[in-house]
Formats: structure tokens, C-alpha cells, sequence
């Protein structure tokens, strides 16, 4: 059974996800529950737990170019580049040209060293099919979802019995890491 629960601020849409927790841990094993929360709240937390624990600065964990930016918001939203652009969400002049060899060349560098990013590590475990098999998944905040972690939250639900997902349109606050909370209700209702 899937379940939205929608409701403006202090409705109690997390209070409401915690009590099903509550039930189902009567008759569940914990470790067959899942509740994720994508919250800015839990963001600064790891933050800054990495800052501590690394000896890193707020700007190691932020890109001052609209190049990059770009790229990542694509990617985050399951659009191309070109696309990206064309939404002129930038603030810095970008050369579309430039854009295009930058992403390029970024792509060729993390293939040539092996490395990958947060976005491919999501991408990697949606592609997998590597979710575990929970009975019962919670999912708050979704409002804040990028699309990337729309699928992502997809594989994992796909292979539950029991789904909850709480959010608010009007409470979106995400925008800028590609989270698309106007037509989050359009993915609710597509996904359900």
C-alpha cells in the first residue's frame, strides 16, 4: 500500500510518518524499516561533522561557478545541459560553448581516474538495482526531491509492501540542488 500525506506547515505530516513507525515496529523488525528525510537540518549536520573530522572549510563543500552548477543541476533533474541552460538559472555570465567542453572534459577526467561523484553514486545504485528489500519505507520531506532522488526513492519503494511519503509543495526549499516541488504533486501522482 502506498500512502501521501500532504499538509501545509505544522500539520503534523512528520509526527503522522513517526506514529505509523511506531506500529509497525509493534509487529516489525527495524531492521526492515526505512525512513528517510531530506532535510536541510541533516545536510549541516554530516557538514559539518565532515568539517570537523577533515579539517574542511564551508567552501569545500560549495562551487562558486554557475559552470559546475549547471552540470550538477542537469544532471539532478534529469535534463541535458543544454536544457539546464536554458533556464538561464545562472547568475554568472556562461559561455554555452565553454559549458558543453567543461562537462565534456569533467565526464572524460572522473572516467580517466575512476572517480565519481555523489550524483553518480545515486545514479550507480538506481541503475544496480542493489536497494534493500524493506517491508515498509517512509519518505519525508519529499517536496525537496530532485528527480535523481525521485528514482532513487522509486527503487527503493518498488521492492517494499508498505510506503508512506509526506511532503508540502509550498514548503520546497531545495530548488537550487534541483529539487522540482512544483510538479512534485504531478510526481506523486504519476508514481502512485
Amino acid at each position: 500500500m502506498k500512502t501521501i500525506v500532504l499538509g501545509p506547515p505544522g500539520t503534523g505530516k512528520t509526527e503522522t510518518l513517526l506514529g505509523k513507525v511506531e506500529d509497525h515496529l509493534k509487529k516489525t523488525d527495524p531492521n526492515k524499516i526505512g525512513f528517510f528525510a531530506f532535510t536541510q537540518k541533516a545536510a549541516y549536520e554530516a557538514r559539518d561533522r565532515a568539517m570537523k573530522k577533515f579539517d574542511y572549510t564551508e567552501d569545500d563543500f560549495t562551487t562558486k561557478s554557475d559552470y559546475l552548477r549547471i552540470i550538477q543541476l542537469a544532471k539532478l533533474r534529469n535534463i541535458s545541459i543544454t536544457r539546464q541552460y536554458d533556464l538561464q538559472e545562472h547568475t554568472q555570465d556562461v559561455e554555452f560553448n565553454k559549458l558543453k567542453i567543461i562537462a565534456n572534459e569533467l565526464e572524460s577526467y572522473k572516467k580517466q581516474y575512476g572517480l565519481i561523484d555523489f550524483n553518480d553514486m545515486i545514479l550507480d545504485f538506481v541503475k544496480s538495482d542493489a536497494s534493500p528489500k524493506f517491508d515498509v519505507v517512509f519518505i519525508d520531506e519529499a517536496q525537496d526531491l530532485s528527480l535523481m532522488q525521485w528514482d532513487m526513492t522509486r527503487s527503493i519503494w518498488d521492492k517494499t509492501e508498505d510506503s508512506y511519503i509526506a511532503g508540502d509543495d509550498d514548503q520546497a526549499i531545495f530548488r537550487w540542488a534541483g529539487a522540482d516541488a512544483k510538479n512534485s504533486r504531478r510526481i506523486f501522482d504519476k508514481i502512485f
